[in-house]
């Protein structure tokens, strides 16, 4: 009996050793090296003592010199929300590995979330930049919709029609086209940022634009500056942002 209580101790320090590890696994890389965009990310974890949750982003690079820029957020907290949000953005590195287009991709992704994760309930957008056209297309499942910042510093939000959250079944045929000018960047985030108690979220995303606006400061700053503007007094949901601008 005695030794039942050091056991206890050394079990309950190796699984959160074990869960610090697959926390940091999961964690989002910080830095991207691009040759036809600037990007500046953001990750926080709303529950306390944890690394990583629910929500991602990533960029990945393509053929033809293309770059796939996705976030997406798996409801939930802690390291279960985190683990699925692990497997979904593996997935998605894979299916833009191997060239399918956003909404096949999207379709996949949803296909996924019905087999494995039913009890789960994920938002994403996954959009592909091509630098020869400046275009950017992209897919939205039921997400937070897209901010553009124009050159002259002015923000707009590209209100389109989304396809449900994943995991419903439904078949992925909205795919939008946006083109964009030289200097010209998208904000791509997770309704932690957008989304609190005091106000709605249409609310919460119309002062997300204005934010955009007036904030004067280098891209690399702006996801970080965002944050602390909009959640002053800090959020217990996860957030995740990601700024990208295209080169002049």
């Amino acid at each position: 009996m005695p030794d039942s209580i050091p056991r206890s101790a050394e079990l309950a320090a190796r699984e959160n050793e074990i869960a610090d590890e697959l926390q940091a696994s999961l964690l989002p890389a910080a830095t991207f090296d691009l040759d036809c965009l600037e990007v500046a990310t953001c990750y926080r974890a709303g529950e306390a003592g944890t690394q990583v949750g629910g929500d991602w982003y990533d960029v990945i690079g393509l053929t033809q010199g293309r770059t796939a820029l996705v976030v997406g957020d798996v409801m939930g907290r802690g390291v279960r929300a985190a683990a699925v949000m692990g497997q979904l953005r593996t997935a998605v590195r894979a299916y833009a590995r191997i060239g399918l287009p956003p909404a096949e991709l999207l379709g996949s992704l949803d296909h996924l979330v019905c087999d494995m994760f039913a009890e789960q309930v994920a938002t994403c957008i996954y959009a592909v930049f091509d630098p020869t056209d400046r275009s950017l297309q992209f897919v939205n499942a039921g997400h937070p919709p897209l901010l553009v910042i124009h050159p002259d510093g002015s923000c707009t939000r590209v209100t389109v029609a989304t396809h449900p959250p994943l995991g419903v079944g439904r078949p992925v045929a909205e795919v939008h086209r946006v083109e964009l000018e030289p200097g010209a960047g998208i904000v791509l985030y997770t309704d932690g940022l957008v989304e609190s108690r005091r106000e709605t979220i249409e609310a919460g995303i119309e002062s997300l634009r204005q934010t955009v606006e007036r904030l004067d400061v280098p891209l690399r700053e702006l996801p970080e500056a965002l944050v602390q503007a909009q959640l002053p007094h800090g959020t217990d949901d996860d957030v995740a942002i990601l700024v990208a601008r295209i080169g002049r």
